[in-house]
């Protein structure tokens, strides 16, 4: 596992560094938002799900630094899954009541919308793995609705910020993890983005599966 980590590393930075004139638009890219060890957490969930049916899913991509692991992990780990990933490209929702921290700060309305399906598109290109993925813009009430009646997943990781939209990916994906799959959301238990802890522990309030965290992670495995 020390030569994939290694390999992810090297790659993530030469991808993020990329001058976005290859791709069409004109800023230096940025990194993903999640941490070492929470891509350390994937990757090892990754690997868990190899055969578990179904797909992988992401709703929440901002600029596809998820993605990219996520796609790079699987090559490396010879996974043949497809990805789903799923965003507005556009920005982020208004907020809730349920998302308004103690510090008064939220993610606000229009949060992230420095993005679109042609940056997501050519990094995915340029990393070998366009073919893999397949890019739904929309809102998650809207968007997810659109993908087949059957599609199942093996792997669901959630990066939304808010309440509303974690409880509807959420409620919407649980029926659809096949047994033995990952249902995961960020920033579980975040000081940040208090509505996805309160998100997350009414969904599993009831539920056969236990509710767990790691490195502000909270997952189910789908019984």
């Amino acid at each position: 596992m020390n030569l994939l980590k290694m390999a992810l590393v090297h790659a993530k930075e030469w991808l993020y560094t990329v001058p976005e004139v290859y791709l069409g638009i004109g800023r230096p890219l940025h990194g993903a938002q999640l941490s070492g060890p929470q891509v350390d957490f994937l990757i090892n969930t990754l690997s868990s799900v190899r055969d578990v049916p179904g797909d992988v899913i992401e709703c929440g991509v901002f600029r596809g630094g998820g993605l990219l692991t996520f796609c790079l992990a699987m090559t490396r780990l010879k996974i043949k899954k497809q990805v789903y990933a799923v965003d507005t490209f556009c920005g982020m929702p208004k907020p809730s009541c349920e998302d308004l921290p103690d510090s008064g700060t939220s993610v606000f309305e229009g949060a992230f919308r420095y993005n679109s399906p042609k940056l997501i598109a050519g990094r995915l290109r340029i990393a070998g793995e366009r073919k893999r993925v397949t890019l739904v813009q929309g809102l998650f009430e809207d968007a997810l609705p659109q993908l087949r009646h059957e599609q199942t997943f093996s792997l669901a990781f959630i990066d939304c910020d808010f309440y509303n939209s974690a409880r509807f990916c959420l409620d919407w994906l649980y029926p659809r993890m096949n047994r033995g799959g990952y249902l995961c959301i960020h920033d579980y238990h975040s000081r940040d983005a208090p509505g996805i802890t309160r998100a997350f522990d009414e969904f599993v309030s009831g539920k056969p599966e236990v509710g767990e965290s790691i490195w502000n992670i909270g997952y189910i495995v789908k019984k």
